[in-house]
């Protein structure tokens, strides 16, 4: 049976080399974009061609609307990993921030993600060992945080 990992940001730099080395491992994807079309199916061309055997497919959902999350669920199917490398750039002073612009940068950044994985939890579980990785990058300067579970 194939191992499925969705890939939030697929089409981003960081998405994209997660995506060649899960590819490599004999993963299939699920490759997350919003508006990058073009660019993600650039991706899945070459990982089809590169790894004949994989499945990589395109999904896309904008996290910036509330649906975002259910829409994503409801287009994959025996999810094993997820691997959040999505986001929104915003470059402003913290003292010009709004609470609007914090707004948009929670529901991109956290919420739709989480209730994204609430959402699939079920395919998650089903599997003996499941992971969910966190991503972010910060200008030049990348800060990674992952975090993995096993779920019961």
């Amino acid at each position: 049976m194939k191992r499925y990992a969705v890939i939030l940001g697929a089409s981003g730099g960081i998405g994209e080399a997660i995506s060649r080395k899960l590819a490599a491992d004999g993963w299939s994807l699920y490759l997350h974009f919003n508006k990058s079309k073009t660019r993600v199916s650039l991706l899945q061309q070459e990982l089809s061609e590169s790894y004949p055997n994989g499945d990589f497919q395109l999904v896309q959902s904008d996290f910036s609307k509330d649906d975002g999350a259910e829409i994503l669920a409801n287009q994959v199917g025996h999810v094993q990993t997820v691997i959040v490398a999505s986001g929104q750039s915003m470059l402003k002073l913290l003292t010009d921030t709004t609470q609007q612009d914090m707004d948009a940068l929670w529901k991109v950044h956290m919420q739709n993600p989480s209730l994204f994985i609430s959402y699939i939890s079920s395919q998650l579980r089903s599997h003996k060992v499941s992971y969910i990785v966190f991503i972010g990058s910060f200008g030049a300067t990348q800060v990674l945080q992952v975090k993995s579970c096993i779920l019961p």
